[in-house]
């Protein structure tokens, strides 16, 4: 079993619908040396708070409801949280280990540019 060690060193959106996700996500990106955290539940909140905030990428969980075209106009790197794995780049299947969503954020934000999040309508 792959175990997390070491900081992550990045600020980090969580864009989702679901208030315990979003503390349980707060507290496990804490532990991994994530400078900021903060939370969006509607689509203007995560484009005020990027506007107001660096961050280094956004975690996009299948509750937060916001169109393809949202998504892809983050100007940061989103990783998806799904229950289902749709095929698309880059996601992380529910439910995960901590080394899993660490390795898929940095590999996230190691991506090139252009690369749009697909996510449902």
């Amino acid at each position: 079993m792959k175990t997390f060690s070491g900081s992550l060193d990045m600020s980090v959106l969580i864009c989702s619908s679901s208030r315990p996700l979003q503390q349980s996500l707060e507290a496990l990106l804490g532990a991994m040396g994530c400078k900021i955290v903060s939370g969006a539940d509607t689509t203007a909140s995560a484009r005020e708070q990027l506007a107001s905030q660096h961050h280094d990428l956004a975690l996009i969980d299948d509750s937060f409801k916001a169109s393809r075209n949202d998504l892809s106009a983050l100007p940061v790197p989103a990783l998806r949280l799904s229950c289902e794995p749709c095929g698309n780049e880059p996601e992380l299947t529910k439910p995960f280990r901590p080394a899993d969503l660490a390795e898929s954020m940095l590999a996230c934000v190691q991506r090139p540019a252009g690369n749009a999040l697909a996510a449902s309508s």
